[in-house]
């Protein structure tokens, strides 16, 4: 139902629920996709062209897999899984893109490689919601921050700099130091080019039953 309303998702762990680690690069490509005509016919799944589609998305995003489109997706380095992910969730063209900690546990390229994607559907005019811990994925890909804790919207922010958004947050509990608090916040950056992607972010997450704050500024 979310990939029919036109909304990607990177899941933040994605072994347990964005890949099925048993199944080839191909099959995990096609997992949200493959009911439709473009793969299956009366049932039966056309592997010819489920073999060329996987084989676009590992040229197009540089999915590196020992055995191209029929690689055993557990057998794959975890930045290459997640470039897999990221590959099947924008090449949907959503509307909204959700990446809950999309490069945790990832190298410096992977990191980078993953950043520049995200940027790039914004450029396109998509909405990316982008849930994470890491102060400085934060500043580099957000153009406004959502601070949350303990479940409420505690900020929204402007600002230019990390020792601004340190200082803010350790203002939310000044008796705890920042290495502790930021173990119960979550940094909610949102990229929206316009006010049209950024309605159709508002009313997805609305129809999920989401409150979302209203736009400042």
């Amino acid at each position: 139902d979310r990939s029919k309303m036109g909304m990607s998702h990177i899941p933040e762990d994605r072994h347990k629920h964005g890949l099925v680690l048993d199944y080839s690069i191909e099959q995990n490509m096609v997992l949200q996709r493959y009911w439709q005509p473009e793969f299956e016919s009366f049932g039966f799944i056309k592997s010819k062209a489920v073999r060329e589609y996987a084989e676009r998305l590992i040229e197009q995003y540089d999915v590196r897999s020992g055995q191209g489109p029929v690689t055993i997706t557990r057998s794959m380095s975890g930045g290459n899984q997640q470039k897999a992910i990221i590959a099947r969730e924008i090449d949907k063209d959503p509307d909204l893109l959700v990446a809950v900690q999309p490069t945790r546990g990832l190298d410096v390229g992977a990191i980078e490689y993953i950043h520049s994607q995200l940027v790039a559907q914004r450029d396109k005019g998509k909405a990316v919601l982008l849930v994470s811990l890491e102060l400085d994925e934060v500043m580099d890909v957000s153009d406004r921050i959502l601070v949350m804790y303990e479940g409420e919207l505690v900020g929204q922010l402007h600002l230019s700099s990390r020792y601004d958004v340190d200082r803010f947050l350790d203002s939310i509990r000044e008796s705890e130091p920042l290495s502790q608090l930021t173990h119960g916040v979550h940094l909610h950056t949102i990229r929206y080019p316009d006010e049209e992607a950024f309605a159709k972010m508002k009313e997805a997450l609305r129809e999920k039953g989401i409150l979302y704050p209203q736009k400042i500024g």
